[in-house]
């Protein structure tokens, strides 16, 4: 706007303010001589209005656009000065040219907004044409003065402004506190240098707001007249993020890689010269985090799902607070392993630990070295909550952290079985899977016990399989014994065997210990019974011995029990109500070697045996046997097993001779010419064998007294004849081993004879028959 201003109070004709994008040239000079052709009176001065040009610009382009104004004046003796006010509505340059006519000398000023001070002037010497230029002024209203040094006339003055092309930004955003908001994003122009009376814009500042963390980039291009500096502050704080500042430069960027969501502040600075500037933000937030969001606190760890894939950042933040670390909490319902991976940007090193909820102490690590992959494998844990910290080593970045859950192939042991006295009853026969190796590290389980009933003779054969990763040791107890019955310690392995033969009917333990690692395994504990049907027990002992029946076969065990405990011993009761032949056998399994003996009752000496060497077969007799109770053991000496023993008895169809009878002094008396019977061989209660029967004849009369013994084929006896009172004998048949046997006295007296019938080996029925001839009669 040019508004003219005379001394004599002329009114000020106002014309329109002057607002460009583009700097325009100066007028020429040559322009202004037409209008100095013919003086007119102040009064007569028209308004100079300059023309407008088409606003077609882009960026910092430049384009010739005239926009200037002038008017004429006059100056004399009275009138010394005149002023015009110019208002210049955008930062820029302004030049003034004023020129008189050939009898008015001038001088030139720009003044302030007040009119008071100087900006710029041309007074020195006389001249009748003056210019000014006054570049970097601010936005407002000046003051343009020609006063009259010599002479009067009129003149003329052209004013031509040369603005910035896009003066940008609102002023005033030259502190901190009056920054203009941006956006993260965007781009802004502005500019610097420019000023007035007041002062000159050395610095713009600049606010803006990342909503998610990420990279920011800023540029600013200015004109080539203007050295700029750039800074990135964080607001909060005050401290410096970024800058550009070394050497003159119109073009400044930088990048604040890392950034947190926060407030940041920009402050653009001339270092020298003005002009305007083009400032350009870019913000490239970083990916996109996976709720639930982690938290940097472990007691505030989010729950995190498993076998889903989360997305965090590590490494942004403030000047006074960078993020370098993530918690995640994650739970397991079941038994299993966790597999955890984090795999970070090439810019971000992470470490990665897992914990247990109530320990601090972590239980798995991966941190060694800068990688931006890690990796762990929690294997043998049981339900629980588990939290995992990923710490940042360096840089900063995106990760991907995927949690897998690979649950046990068993979901349930059905625990507590830890300990003995906790043991888990299981079925024979029956399979029955367990999990070892499970826990919080690094407190694993280590122990399994289980408790079968067998009702029957034979070997526990216990077999368990478990998976690759776990190594056990298996055994066999009995129930409230530390000693094992059998045991597959050795090594370490996956598969174990273990088999406790020759078992009693009872209670016993199977204990799994692990050694190494974790996993299932499956259990399959069999009985083998024994082949043999078991003897009635207890019989153990003599006085405990189990009735049996002659002829009729008897199964039974030995061997079987405990090793510190083991049937050794079984014995039978067989009664006999006849004298006989007696005949035992004893056939045992391989695997048991065993003795036998024959007792009458009530007597420990045997009245037969069959024990030497070790052999599963035994047989003694066939042996006479006299009515009565008799005792029959059978005594293990290895191994374990069946057997089976069968007691034949032939009873002895002949009748018994008188017993007892068996010294002289109990001969029993006998017919002459009448058969007697007896029996020889067969065992006597006190243990004995009766050998000897003794009869008693007496001859009435003289005579020869003939003595006739027939034994069955399996008795050999011996026949002696003796006159009672005298132990010689008078008559013998005894040589060599016969069943039958004569004797042959003649010349005896009447009188008593006593007969001996006596064993030389076996057994059986004999008949004796005494025939007595009288000598002739003596006429």
């Amino acid at each position: 706007m040019l508004r003219t201003e005379h001394d004599s109070g002329l009114t000020r004709p106002v014309s329109r303010s002057v607002s460009q994008r583009l700097l325009a040239p100066l007028v020429p000079a040559c322009l202004l001589a037409p209008l100095l052709a013919a003086p007119v009176a102040a009064s007569d001065l028209p308004n100079l209005i300059g023309l407008d040009a088409p606003d077609t610009a882009a960026g910092l382009e430049r384009q010739a656009q005239e926009e200037s104004e002038q008017f004429r004046g006059a100056l004399d003796a009275e009138t010394t000065e005149a002023r015009f006010e110019i208002t210049l509505a955008a930062p820029g340059s302004l030049e003034l040219t004023a020129e008189a006519g050939a009898d008015l000398t001038i001088q030139l000023f720009l003044l302030d907004l007040n009119g008071t001070r100087r900006i710029a002037a041309d007074q020195s010497g006389v001249s009748a044409t003056r210019s000014v230029r006054a570049d970097g002024l601010a936005a407002g209203t000046y003051f343009a003065q020609v006063g009259r040094s010599s002479g009067s006339g009129t003149f003329v003055l052209q004013s031509q402004p040369a603005l910035l092309e896009e003066p940008g930004d609102p002023e005033p955003h030259g502190t901190r506190d009056t920054a203009r908001g941006i956006e993260p994003s965007s781009s802004v122009r502005g500019h610097l240098g420019f000023g007035n009376v007041e002062g000159t814009n050395t610095e713009d500042w600049f606010v803006l707001t990342t909503d998610n963390p990420g990279q920011l980039q800023v540029n600013v291009q200015g004109d080539e007249g203007l050295a700029l500096q750039l800074y990135l502050y964080h607001q909060e704080s005050g401290r410096t993020v970024a800058s550009d500042t070394s050497g003159t430069a119109a073009s400044r960027a930088i990048t604040a890689e890392a950034l947190a969501d926060s407030t940041w502040l920009l402050q653009l600075r001339r270092r020298s010269g003005h002009g305007g500037y083009r400032l350009d933000t870019a913000f490239a937030p970083a990916a996109e985090i996976t709720p639930p969001v982690a938290s940097d606190r472990r007691d505030e760890a989010p729950l995190a799902a498993l076998d889903t894939p989360r997305v965090g950042l590590l490494g942004y933040g403030t000047p006074t607070a960078t993020d370098t670390e993530d918690w995640v909490r994650l739970r397991t319902e079941s038994p299993g392993t966790l597999e955890l991976t984090v795999q970070g940007d090439e810019t971000l090193g992470v470490r990665m630990s897992a914990f247990h909820i109530d320990s601090t102490r972590s239980i798995a690590a991966d941190r060694s070295g800068t990688q931006s992959a890690r990796s762990l494998r929690l294997g043998g844990l049981e339900p629980g909550e588990w939290l995992v910290q990923l710490h940042r080593n360096t840089g900063h970045g995106a990760y991907r952290f995927l949690p897998t859950f690979v649950p046990a192939s068993v979901s349930d042991d059905h625990g507590p079985n830890d300990h003995r006295d906790t043991a888990r009853d299981i079925a024979l026969g029956a399979e029955t899977r367990g999990l070892l190796g499970y826990g919080i590290p690094p407190n694993f389980e280590r122990d399994d016990w289980f408790r079968v009933t067998t009702d029957t003779h034979g070997a526990l054969k216990v077999n368990a399989k478990a998976e690759e990763e776990l190594a056990f040791r298996l055994s066999v107890f009995a129930a409230g014994q530390t000693r094992a019955l059998a045991a597959d310690t050795d090594g370490a392995a996956s598969t174990r065997a273990a088999t406790a033969s020759a078992l009693a009917p009872g209670t016993y333990l199977i204990h799994l210990q692990r050694t190494g690692g974790f996993g299932a395994y499956r259990l399959l504990p069999e009985l083998v019974a024994a082949s043999g049907t078991s003897d009635p027990e207890p019989n153990d002992h003599r006085e405990l011995a189990a009735p049996i029946m002659p002829n009729a076969e008897q199964s039974g065990l030995l061997g079987y029990g405990l090793p510190w405990a083991t049937d050794n011993e079984d014995w039978f009761r067989l009664r006999l109500d006849d004298p006989g032949q007696l005949r035992l056998a004893v056939e045992a399994e391989e695997a048991l070697t065993l003795t036998m003996q024959l007792f009458a009752a009530g007597n420990t000496r045997a009245l037969a045996a069959d024990s030497d060497g070790a052999a599963p077969t035994r047989a003694i007799g066939p042996i006479g046997a006299a009515a009565g109770e008799y005792l029959i053991q059978l005594r293990r000496s290895d191994g374990h097993g069946a057997y089976v023993l069968t007691p034949t008895f032939n009873p002895q169809t002949v009748p018994s001779d008188p017993e007892p009878n068996d010294n002289r002094e109990m001969a029993r008396a006998i017919e002459l010419d009448e058969a007697q019977a007896g029996l020889l061989g067969y065992g006597r209660r006190d243990g004995g064998t009766d050998s000897e029967d003794w009869f008693r004849v007496t001859l009435p009369k003289p005579g020869t007294l003939t003595v006739n013994a027939q034994g069955e084929e399996a008795l050999r006896l011996q026949l002696h004849l003796f006159r009672a009172g005298d132990r010689r004998a008078i008559g013998a048949d005894a040589q060599g081993i016969s069943a039958s046997r004569s004797v042959n006295a003649s010349g005896l007296t009447a009188g008593i004879y006593l007969i001996q019938v006596s064993l030389s080996e076996g057994a059986g029925s004999y008949s004796l028959t005494p025939e007595f001839a009288p000598a002739p009669s003596v006429r």
